[in-house]
Parts: structure tokens; C-alpha cells; sequence
């Protein structure tokens, strides 16, 4: 019969500064990145509701005489 055996996987903390991707994250622009982004794509959402309200109105019939 076979024996699996797992190799244990060294975690590594996300604070320390010795982690490359940690560094890389302090050391660049990301969270101004991530703000840019979400005031943009909440205009963008702002867009498509009121293209959604549009399109709902030009659904409806005329009740103009």
C-alpha cells in the first residue's frame, strides 16, 4: 500500500518586509490606484442606472394625446 505524505508549505507572513509582493505593495501606488478606480467605476454605475432608467421610460407606452 502507498503512503501519501504532504511536505509541509512555509507560510509566509504578508508583514514582513523581507516578503517581495509586501515590499512591492508598500513601494508602489496601489491603494492610490485602487481609489482612482472605485470613484471611477462608480460613476460608470452611475451611467448605467440612469441609462436603465431610460431605456425603462422609452419602454413604456406614450399617455401623451
Amino acid at each position: 500500500m502507498n503512503k501519501v505524505v504532504f511536505l509541509p508549505i512555509p507560510q509566509r507572513n504578508p508583514q514582513d518586509p523581507m516578503d517581495e509582493l509586501a515590499t512591492l505593495i508598500q513601494n508602489s501606488d496601489l491603494p492610490d490606484l485602487l481609489s482612482e478606480l472605485e470613484a471611477k467605476l462608480g460613476v460608470i454605475l452611475d451611467y448605467t442606472k440612469s441609462f436603465q432608467t431610460i431605456s425603462d421610460a422609452a419602454k413604456r407606452p406614450s399617455t401623451d394625446v
